[in-house]
């Protein structure tokens, strides 16, 4: 019985230390989950440190920077003391500015009128500007039903009016079979490039109609440049036979008169040693001393003619004072003939010249150039040719015959 409660009490005993185990678990379990929660504190306040040291680290850069901001910002005060005297005159500008832009919005109101009527125009310059684009589009689909791109073309209207027909009859005739072209040249047309553009256009007009159907239609060529052209052709194509001619004609009555051969020759070839000098002095002169460098074509024809025929009549006084004392010899003879027809020869070639030179306040071209030669050409049989070379001649003449 004793042992009996003995081992009930030992039970009972166990029961509560079994008991006061599980509360010590649960105490350590307790301390345990505390432990933990301490242990998560901890771990927060070392990220919280490491935090806080980079802070203390920022905060030192951001001291440095801030120091540095100091001093730049102490150097942008001084700049913006030193900017305030322009910052001054800036708002005395802004402040004109604003007076200008006032007056400029009071002209503006003023002008507002003028803006409104302006519109109004430029409605009324669409309005046209429409219809001449739809005009333009009547023009263009027009244009696009003929075969104008072969040669050029003219609105219907404008081939149907009055006003195109009475042009028509300015440069057609009245059954439009003959038509006629005018052509302004930009030059002399009594110069010789006149004539030879004249050419050139004959020229053209023949190669553009060949192999058309007016080819061996009949044309002509009017105006002056035209005549000129055509009197060049003819002077030029009977130039050498006229010369020919009154080369000969002359040599004939010189025959006739003087009866002899070579002295006839000798003034027909002086004659024409001081046309050809005289041409050429002439070309010369205006070469030099005028801006045309050629002679006209009538130039070289009528000088000729002129030249020829005074030449020939002072020669004719030589000569028959010549024959006259042809018994005392050949050299007495061209003396006493240059005696008694000196004077008479040079009256007359001064005479002549001075008519001559009454061409020159024309201003015509082709009158100053006769002029000049003709004046010239008399000048040299007056002082070389007559009294000098034609004696030469006879006299080599008469010894070639002793």
């Amino acid at each position: 019985i004793a042992l009996k409660q003995t081992s009930a009490g030992l039970s009972e005993q166990l029961s509560k230390s079994s008991g006061g185990v599980t509360a010590l678990n649960q105490a350590f379990a307790s301390t345990n989950e505390k432990l933990t929660k301490i242990t998560e504190g901890l771990e927060q306040i070392r990220t919280g440190q490491s935090k806080l040291q980079q802070g203390v680290e920022k905060l030192e850069a951001g001291a440095g920077n801030l120091e540095a901001g100091i001093a730049g910002s102490s150097v942008g005060q001084k700049q913006v003391l030193a900017g305030l005297p322009q910052m001054s005159s800036g708002l005395s500008d802004i402040q004109q500015g604003q007076i200008e832009l006032n007056n400029g919005l009071n002209t503006l109101e003023t002008n507002f009128g003028q803006l409104q009527a302006g519109l109004g125009d430029s409605v009324s310059g669409l309005t046209q500007v429409s219809a001449g684009l739809a005009g333009t589009e009547n023009y263009l689909s027009e244009i696009a039903t003929t075969q104008s791109a072969d040669s050029f073309f003219i609105p219907e209207e404008v081939r149907t009016g009055a006003e195109f027909a009475e042009s028509l009859n300015q440069y057609m005739s009245k059954d439009r079979n003959m038509t006629k072209w005018t052509i302004i040249l930009a030059v002399d047309p009594y110069s010789n490039e006149a004539i030879t553009i004249m050419n050139e256009i004959k020229e053209r007009y023949s190669e553009l109609v060949k192999g058309t159907e007016f080819e061996h239609a009949p044309y002509g060529v009017a105006g002056t440049a035209s005549q000129n052209s055509d009197l060049n052709t003819m002077s030029t194509g009977d130039f050498a036979k006229t010369a020919i001619i009154m080369l000969a004609g002359i040599l004939i009555v010189l025959f006739v008169i003087i009866r002899s051969f070579w002295i006839p020759v000798s003034i027909i070839a002086s004659l024409l040693l001081a046309y050809y000098t005289s041409l050429s002095m002439t070309e010369l002169i205006f070469r030099t001393f005028t801006k045309h460098s050629e002679l006209t074509w009538t130039t070289p024809f009528f000088s000729f003619i002129m030249i020829v025929a005074l030449g020939v009549d002072y020669s004719i006084f030589l000569m028959m004072r010549y024959r006259e004392h042809q018994a005392e010899g050949p050299r007495q003879a061209i003396q006493a003939a240059m005696k008694h027809t000196g004077a008479v020869i040079v009256s007359a070639v001064l005479i002549l010249s001075g008519t001559f030179a009454a061409m020159y306040p024309s201003g015509l071209l082709t009158l100053t150039q006769l002029a000049t030669v003709v004046i010239i050409a008399l000048l040299l049989l007056m002082l070389v040719y007559l009294p000098l070379f034609l004696p030469a001649l006879i006299t080599i003449i008469y010894r070639k015959k002793a």
